[in-house]
């Protein structure tokens, strides 16, 4: 029953570092957020002249998409808890790390491809002008939707 508790508490201490250390917004983007961003950014939004069908449109995409990566999210955060584990260990084991590794890298991948087709139903909603408008805002545009819903 000690033994138990103790693993409760230590599961309990790396998760709260480890939110710490990622802290306000994020940690599970693995850099994805910045950039290009995904789907289209408030401020793009506000240039682009949406119609309120568009904007609802893009309501309903960012929902679904949010709802489908949320378990993956939650994958990844668990898998880089484990490897944490792992790597705190007296004599980390290399097998053991590196397919907790690539279990990870797996499920980012996956986030990846959900973030790069989210990106491009997004898009899909605009017209040629709204998107030629779009590729003008420049950096400005970004960074959208960060992996965690978050602007």
């Amino acid at each position: 029953m000690k033994r138990i508790g103790g693993f409760t508490i230590a599961a309990i201490l790396i998760f709260s570092a480890s939110w710490a250390f990622a802290g306000p917004g994020g940690g599970l983007g693995g850099g994805m957020g910045h950039g290009g961003g995904y789907g289209i950014s408030p401020y793009a939004a506000s240039n682009l002249g949406l119609t309120s069908e568009q904007s609802q449109k893009l309501d309903t995409l960012r929902d679904a998409y949010l709802k489908d990566i949320t378990p993956l999210q939650n994958q990844l955060f668990s898998k880089r808890a484990e490897l944490r584990l792992l790597w705190s260990e007296a004599n980390p084991s290399q097998e053991k790390i590196q397919a907790k590794q690539k279990e990870a890298n797996a499920v980012q991948q996956q986030l990846q491809e959900k973030a790069t087709q989210y990106q491009l139903e997004t898009r899909n909603v605009l017209t040629p002008e709204q998107k030629a408008k779009l590729e003008n805002l420049g950096p400005g545009r970004g960074p959208g939707w960060k992996m965690g819903g978050r602007w």
